[in-house]
């Protein structure tokens, strides 16, 4: 069987950089997280329903609105990454390539100082190649889509994601993690 790392520099030794990374990109493990669970169907989470929180922590509220919803529970143990590869249907997902509503997510999470002009995203922008490096950096940490059977539409049939930088994942600093949204 081939390894991520073999079929990766594989792809890169034999295709055009752009359709190597887009390759790449797929191969990266992504899972379901299932709206309503049966028994023997394998999930690193839930949506909806009541948070399990650790004792003596209370749930935030929004100064002026009241409670945050509580929108889905992860499991991110030990196994977390086996149980990941085991799915197979992605519609609510962890980890993998996005799949944007309305385009590219990780340009919507991404630090660009105020003076690159981003109206203007074409190679003879000098900044160009500074803005294709800082939005490949994040990556997708959770998408939840629009779910009837959860009862949660977002917009117009849209979707949450949360991305993070693969160092913040790395050392656990989940609280670095991006929030942004798209609908139809």
């Amino acid at each position: 069987m081939l390894s991520l790392p073999l079929l990766s520099e594989l792809a890169h030794e034999r295709l055009p950089s752009g359709l190597a990374d887009r390759f790449c990109s797929l191969l990266e493990p992504r899972g379901q997280i299932l709206s309503a669970a049966r028994p023997g169907d394998e999930h690193v989470g839930v949506l909806g329903g009541e948070p399990l929180l650790p004792e003596g922590v209370e749930w935030p509220v929004w100064e002026g609105h009241g409670p945050l919803s509580f929108i889905a529970a992860l499991d991110c143990g030990r196994h977390f990454q086996d149980a990941v590869w085991n799915l197979r249907r992605v519609r609510h997902q962890v980890g993998g390539a996005p799949d944007g509503v309305q385009g590219e997510v990780e340009y919507e999470v991404a630090d660009f100082p105020d003076d690159w002009d981003l109206d203007e995203f074409n190679p003879d922008n000098p900044h160009f190649d500074d803005i294709l490096a800082e939005a490949a950096r994040w990556r997708l940490l959770l998408q939840i889509a629009s779910d009837d059977e959860a009862g949660m539409l977002w917009g117009d049939a849209g979707a949450l994601y949360w991305l993070i930088d693969p160092e913040d994942l790395a050392a656990g600093r989940f609280d670095q993690a991006r929030f942004t949204w798209q609908c139809h």
